[in-house]
């Protein structure tokens, strides 16, 4: 392989022909030329090459410099031409250089210690030449140079079955090593690479011939799509013939730059050869392929043309083919169907960060002394994304003073290095005109923001989002939000600034304290601003402003004025005889606001979400409102509320949230009617009298998921039947009569989705003098894929759970039964249980653990008393199974309790073949064990894992794992034994 210098060279070939014309052109050379070209090589033949009248001399020096190999074929006559022997040493020479050429020779009929030692014909050619003054001194290099290529490996045609085996066989070894330089020379960098190639080999299921499979690597700009793809393509293209894999870089940037036609000529090229794909039609060549199981890689599509041109459907290629396509653009993937087949890489998290920013700083000079924090510093700039990374890190690894790297980090922490942020434009530019827009409203108001929320204030917010999301700008996390890298965002934000000309006044959103502040307070608005974010926290000072500064914002369509909800004072006052808002306004957010009414000529028509959290507001309104796009009203926390406006008009409302609100006495809102509502927070509004006499009919004519919270009022709720809801939620005192399950409860969910059905029943904690929940039969549950049974003292588990078929996670925790009925080993797609309750005998579970539960993933069984046979477990391998279990005992002491929800633990391949698994469990103090005498609690983790490892096969295989905390328990009184992996 070439050293790692090389990889950063120029090649204008892969391989350089050295050969005497007279002996091999028309034999051994040919036939190596055309293999060569066939199989993508880029080879340079100087008569296939150089046009007539060319400086040779030049050009052949200039072709030997720019080879990445070089093919000396040696033949009888080779040494007669004085030229062949100049090329000869010129190699030899470069040879030697750090990264120079590599070089393979084949001996054409001649033997290689004829060679090494100049006997023979050689001796003959260099007696004649000796003799002639114009060589005479230039014998003894051309005698270095072929001792020196005689000792190298390469090919004797003497030794071989025939001529094309010795051809293929070549043809072959340069292939893989060219192979090897898609893989990127700093693959360790990519921290988890072993993690994306277990994932990804998942989704390439290379064992099945039959089909052919597109699978897609998507991601934003320099998070590793390419590296990772490089990788993948170095691990499994190997198993493909030369003339059936290829790796084309840079599809989109060739497509912009020379069209469609170079993309597929090229394409096709690296399957049939230069000379072929030019002498035929492009058509007739693609239906070649047809025949052909192939491994191709795509890299950076971003334009379905290109995969139209390229790779148009799977009956172009052979069955088994493998067709991998990076890209920034998830809609191109769902064009081609790769819905199901597509591997999304997300930017590091810090830690890993860190690790990568570490491994690529050592490689330079040694670091200066006490730079520690600033590593730390420069690695979190990077905000997760690996180009980022990469680019920092070689930035300092060859300063050699902490002073310098203080400079360094100091100037990136005032704005991104000009490269990132250069690179990152690049993806803004290629959005749509409206896209753009969209793009810029998010990065300066809406990161962080729930999906439904921007998406009701933006013109076409849902689609406009969607585009994000597809072109890889935007995430959204499992809790409805927005989610945007910091490095995208400040793209955003620089772009806004570049826009006004760095004119606060003129910018089209305004979020910084200090310009918001000077803008309200000398009334300097402009019809150019669209919104003002202001986080109150960060204003230097309290600010009182006449309500008239807003008349000069024409389109001002989004105030948001927020603050951290533990800091309710409000930084921003308006004079109570000037307030005004503007007309225009789709978005009012304004924390601890101060007056206790709306102005009373704000005309809110436009206005599609009014939050007002922690307000002074008595009411809202003293006239009626005209609410008829109000999507969201959040009033939450403000204590003086008595008295909603009236919302009979507000048929588009969907969420009403009034936490808090403790006056609040009476809802008004039309019973005969369906309503959009979807969430509704009554908690803690101890003042009201009755629920409102809508929400029975509000939850019967639901056709979308139900919020209901109704907690600390007081009022209790009944809920008899399940069936009308599609997705339910339900917060308070609630009555569940469920046919065969009755009893209080305070939570109640019951979710569809693509997943399966749920049920999710609980109190808010165990207590042992609590009613028992009476679970008398589950067969009326029979459609659940999980149940979660929590806190409810159930005494008994039913025999008939196991008419649960579908069931795949249950949760049973701080419940009485002391077993589990047998009948539990039936559910075969059980993979996922909780069992936190401090009676059950853990010694059952574990008999149900190695009999029945096959497909068991996860589960914590905690308990005071656990089995002493626990710990002398041996571990087992079984090289039955795709995987392992790993069987651990955590032991807590003192007045802590632990909780191990399913998404507690993770696990990772490390070097030398160590499986390690984190467990992070929630930790916290219980005061009622603090009253009691301090006990030892043990749980039961029991983890299976799937994996393309053969682990029964592996020659070494190490098993560790590890307890994480959050930094409130720096020394938790915690322990940790494996007690089997199988």
């Amino acid at each position: 392989m070439a050293s790692s210098s090389s990889s950063t060279r120029h090649w204008m070939y892969d391989v350089f022909l050295s050969f005497r014309g007279l002996d091999t052109r028309r034999n051994i050379v040919s036939h190596l030329y055309s293999a060569l070209c066939n199989n993508g090589i880029r080879t340079f033949k100087d008569d296939q090459t150089m046009e007539k009248g060319d400086p040779i001399p030049d050009k052949l020096l200039k072709a030997i410099k720019t080879s990445q190999f070089a093919i000396i074929v040696i033949s009888e006559n080779y040494a007669t031409s004085t030229w062949c022997l100049e090329e000869l040493k010129t190699i030899m020479e470069l040879r030697k250089a750090k990264g120079g050429i590599i070089v393979i020779p084949i001996f054409y009929g001649v033997d290689p210690s004829d060679v090494r030692r100049q006997g023979g014909s050689f001796e003959t050619a260099f007696a004649s030449m000796g003799q002639r003054p114009e060589t005479a001194d230039k014998v003894l290099k051309w005698r270095e140079a072929l001792t020196g290529v005689a000792v190298l490996q390469g090919f004797d045609s003497r030794k071989c079955m025939d001529e094309a085996t010795m051809v293929e066989d070549a043809v072959r070894r340069i292939s893989n090593q060219l192979l090897t330089e898609h893989t990127t020379d700093h693959d360790e960098d990519i921290v988890g690479m072993s993690s994306h190639m277990e994932s990804l080999g998942s989704l390439l299921e290379m064992e099945s011939d039959e089909e052919v499979r597109f699978v897609g690597i998507l991601g934003m700009g320099g998070v590793g799509k390419t590296t990772i793809a490089k990788y993948l393509y170095g691990r499994f293209a190997r198993h493909f013939s030369a003339d059936c894999r290829c790796f084309v870089e840079n599809v989109g940037n060739d497509y912009r730059e020379k069209g469609l036609l170079y993309l597929e000529e090229n394409f096709l090229s690296k399957f049939f050869g230069v000379e072929q794909t030019r002498r035929c039609n492009v058509g007739s060549i693609k239906a070649k392929l047809r025949h052909r199981k192939v491994f191709v890689v795509l890299d950076d599509v971003d334009k379905v043309e290109q995969l139209h041109g390229l790779a148009k459907d799977p009956s172009c290629f052979g069955p088994g083919s493998r067709i991998i396509i990076t890209t920034r653009d998830k809609g191109i993937l769902d064009t081609y169907r790769v819905k199901t087949h597509v591997y999304p890489v997300k930017c590091l998290d810090q830690d890993d960060a860190l690790h990568m920013f570490k491994h690529i700083v050592s490689k330079g000079e040694p670091s200066p002394d006490g730079v520690e924090q600033l590593l730390i510093r420069a690695s979190r700039l990077a905000h997760g994304l690996p180009y980022a990374l990469k680019f920092y890190s070689s930035e300092l690894r060859w300063k050699k003073t902490k002073e310098e790297w203080e400079k360094a980090v100091l100037e990136w922490e005032e704005a991104p290095h000009k490269n990132i942020m250069g690179t990152l434009r690049s993806i803004y530019d290629r959005l749509g005109t409206r896209d753009k827009i969209a793009f810029l409203h998010v990065a300066c108001l809406f990161n962080g923001d729930s999906l439904l929320r921007a998406s009701s204030l933006l013109d076409c917010g849902e689609s406009r989002i969607r585009d994000l999301v597809e072109q890889s700008l935007v995430d959204i996390s499992a809790q409805g939000c927005i989610h945007m890298n910091v490095l995208v965002e400040q793209i955003g934000r620089e772009i806004v600034l570049e826009e006004s000309g760095g004119i606060p006044q003129r910018q089209r959103i305004l979020w910084d304290p200090e310009h918001v502040y000077d803008v309200l307070h000398g009334n300097t608005g402009t019809e150019s601003i669209e919104g003002l974010a202001l986080h109150m926290c960060d204003m230097r000072d309290v600010l009182t402003f006449q309500g008239s500064g807003f008349q000069r914002m024409h389109n001002v369509k989004f105030l948001k004025f927020y603050t951290h909800l533990d800091n309710i004072r409000s930084n921003l006052q308006l004079l109570p005889h000037t307030a005004s808002l503007p007309r225009t306004l789709r978005l009012l957010h304004w924390d601890s606001y101060p007056l206790t009414t709306l102005p009373s000529d704000f005309s809110p028509r436009s206005l599609i979400d009014l939050s007002l959290r922690y307000s002074n507001l008595h009411i809202v309104s003293n006239r009626n409102l005209d609410l008829r796009n109000l999507k969201r009203l959040d009033v939450s926390g403000s204590k003086e509320l008595r008295e909603l406006p009236d919302l009979s008009r507000a048929i588009q409302l969907k969420e009403l949230v009034a936490e808090g609100c403790r006056r609040l006495e009476r809802i008004l809102m039309p019973i005969k009617r369906q309503y959009a509502l979807t969430k509704l927070d009554l908690s803690n509004c101890v003042s009201l009298q009755t629920l409102p006499a809508f929400i029975p009919e509000w939850i019967s004519l639901a056709q979308q998921p139900i919020y209901f919270r109704c907690h600390g009022t007081g009022l209790t709720f009944e809920i008899n039947s399940l069936n009308p809801f599609a997705s339910l939620s339900i917060e308070g005192d609630i009555r569940v009569r469920l046919q065969q399950l009755v009893g209080d409860a305070e939570h109640l969910s019951y979710v569809s989705d693509i997943f399966g059905k749920s049920l999710k029943i609980k109190r808010s904690s165990y207590m042992e003098d609590y009613a028992p929940f009476s679970c008398v039969s589950l067969s009326d549950f029979s459609h659940l894929a999980e149940l979660k049974l929590i806190n409810l003292n159930i005494r008994e588990v039913p025999d008939d759970i196991d008419q649960l078929h579908l069931l795949e996670k249950l949760d049973l925790s701080g419940n009485d039964f002391k077993c589990l009925p047998t009948t539990l080993d039936h559910l075969d797609k059980l993979h996922h249980v909780l069992l936190c309750n401090y009676t059950i005998y853990v010694s059952s579970i574990w008999n149900h653990y190695h009999i029945g539960w096959a497909s068991l993933r996860f589960a914590g069984i905690p308990g005071n008393v656990m089995s002493s046979y626990l710990d002398n477990q041996a571990p087992r391998l079984s090289p039955n199974l795709l995987g392992f279990t790993a069987c651990i005992k955590v032991s807590c002491d003192g007045s802590f309790h632990l909780q191990f929800p399913v998404s507690s633990y993770s696990w990772k391949w490390e070097a030398g073949g160590v499986f390690q698994i984190n467990l992070r469990p929630d930790i916290y103090r219980s005061t009622e064990l603090e009253s009691q005498e301090s006990l030892t609690s043990h749980h039961l983790i029991i983890i299976q894992v799937l994996t393309s490892e053969k682990i029964g096969e592996a020659s070494r295989f190490e098993f560790k794992s590890n307890l994480q905390f959050s930094q409130d328990f720096t020394s938790p009184p915690v322990g940790i034994k494996v007690l089997e992996h199988n």
